[in-house]
């Protein structure tokens, strides 16, 4: 198949990953013809040239602080970039330089740790069908657990791309760029070298209004690293669950999609046990410990079933990728019987969970029992 009003799509791959490779190269093969995809490998942090670095970028941190400072990122950022974000813009910057010499009018361009979803054909279709020459860039995915709630934008049951005022860039692991964007950023680029980790200059841009950012929803793709199911090369402080846990039961909830992933990877790697609520695990339930009700969860139904199906409510780890925190509110803070030690959701859930929990990764939204922070400090 083809996707809609989609070219050609190029995913940004480094040789040395290759167990992403195997995976996107099997998704690939069952969906798509061989010439419809490219895995292209430009630059590693490892290769990359002192060259090739000041052909797209300044290291003045001058520039780079007063870039940050126009998106309020500046103290959240380090006052350097690092040799992996170097060569992951690098390799973006390259890809668009072909589109925009190109005869492509719009590419689909993904990052080699992006994950299909179950549904991820189908949404792409539906998006495809709506856009527009005004979409400059689409972001499609999960990334930094934002969506488009966040940016205070309702969901709309008859639009699946919706435009970002401030400009904001998810990531980059999967997005929708047009010919003339690309055409654009190239030229901004050779006037005044990139200073910022890819999203974010693209977030600059946006919010400078001299592209159109936009995001999708539903989301057509999953960021694997943020996930834990790949190493993230950028990412190098994200937090591991696997290394911060000493797995007793091994038990799993997951309620949604956002961090099914994460589930399907304690599932595989940890044999943990995991239920799942009205939603297809992608794992074969004969061969995994796994459950799935199809009954959807609601602010009373949720304990009792979780303890009925795990009768002591002692799990390791809580993937809660629904938006509805009244429901967790009501698992964690007003019922004694769900005692996650790592709970996975939006990190705005801080504000009842910060008694009980530590909110060790505010990207992807980790909350760590606190208890189990005192016991390693001991």
């Amino acid at each position: 198949m083809k996707f809609p009003n989609i070219n050609h799509i190029y995913i940004v791959h480094c040789e040395s990953l290759t167990d992403r490779y195997e995976y996107l190269k099997k998704v690939m093969t069952k969906f798509f013809p061989e010439d419809y995809y490219t895995f292209v490998v430009n630059t590693y942090k490892d290769t990359l040239t002192d060259e090739m670095i000041h052909q797209y970028y300044t290291l003045d941190e001058s520039v780079r602080h007063k870039e940050l400072s126009i998106i309020n990122e500046e103290n959240n950022l380090s006052p350097t970039i690092s040799k992996a974000s170097l060569s992951c813009g690098i390799n973006h910057l390259k890809i668009w330089e072909k589109i925009a010499n190109g005869n492509d009018d719009r590419v689909l361009i993904l990052e080699d740790d992006i994950l299909f979803l179950e549904d991820t054909l189908s949404y792409m279709i539906e998006i495809m069908a709506e856009i527009g020459d005004e979409h400059d860039i689409v972001s499609l995915e999960d990334g930094a657990g934002l969506t488009i709630e966040t940016m205070g934008i309702e969901p709309d049951p008859e639009k699946t791309i919706h435009k970002i005022e401030n400009g904001r860039m998810r990531c980059t692991g999967a997005y929708v760029i047009n010919k003339k964007t690309c055409v654009k950023l190239v030229q901004l680029n050779k006037k005044r070298k990139f200073s910022l980790e890819i999203d974010m200059q693209l977030w600059l841009y946006g919010a400078l209004k001299v592209i159109n950012i936009f995001w999708s929803d539903p989301v057509a793709f999953a960021q694997g690293s943020q996930k834990g199911v790949f190493k993230s090369e950028i990412q190098e402080q994200k937090i591991a669950i696997d290394k911060q846990l000493v797995f007793d039961n091994r038990k799993c909830i997951c309620v949604g999609l956002t961090y099914l992933q994460t589930a399907i990877s304690m599932i595989k790697n940890h044999s943990c046990s995991c239920l799942f609520f009205n939603i297809n695990s992608l794992v074969n339930p004969e061969q995994y410990s796994i459950k799935i009700l199809k009954e959807d969860i609601t602010v009373d139904n949720a304990a009792p079933l979780i303890k009925e199906h795990f009768f002591d409510g002692s799990i390791e780890v809580l993937c809660f990728g629904i938006n509805d925190s009244t429901i967790l509110e009501k698992m964690i803070i007003d019922t004694i019987i769900v005692n996650p030690k790592i709970i996975m959701c939006s990190p705005e859930n801080d504000r009842f969970l910060k008694d009980r929990y530590e909110l060790v990764d505010s990207k992807t939204g980790v909350f760590m029992r606190k208890d189990l922070k005192s016991q390693e400090e001991e």
